[in-house]
């Protein structure tokens, strides 16, 4: 499960993270290529490694998001990749405005998109 908010004062958003088995992630929206990311600003797990959610090849009605990891914030692996289709157009078009227009979240957040969206 994870709950989105804007951050007026900061000009971000942030996300927290949990599920099943207890993570408890905190991240930070921002772009990386011009793309959305939402990333841990600290390292975090057993492994001590920094994490993120990498959204690409964006259309209105698909995106790639990948799972990824690093120790450093300069070289990424990824760990897995979803490739996510939706039928309804404006999918991809609102998780773009998630993070270029952040004030805009409430009304995103009220747009149709599938419920495991790790970007929403």
């Amino acid at each position: 499960m994870s709950i989105s908010v804007y951050n007026p004062t900061l000009n971000l958003c942030r996300q927290t993270w949990v599920d099943e088995s207890g993570s408890y992630w905190h991240f930070v929206g921002s772009l990386v290529n011009g793309d959305p990311s939402f990333g841990t600003p600290e390292p975090v797990d057993a492994d001590r490694t920094y994490k993120r959610m990498a959204c690409s090849n964006i259309t209105p009605e698909t995106f790639d998001w990948r799972w990824e990891s690093s120790p450093d914030q300069q070289k990424w692996t990824e760990n897995w990749a979803i490739a996510y289709v939706h039928g309804e157009p404006g999918l991809t078009s609102n998780l773009l405005r998630a993070v270029e227009h952040p004030a805009d979240i409430e009304a995103i957040d009220e747009a149709p998109k599938p419920s495991e969206s790790p970007c929403r």
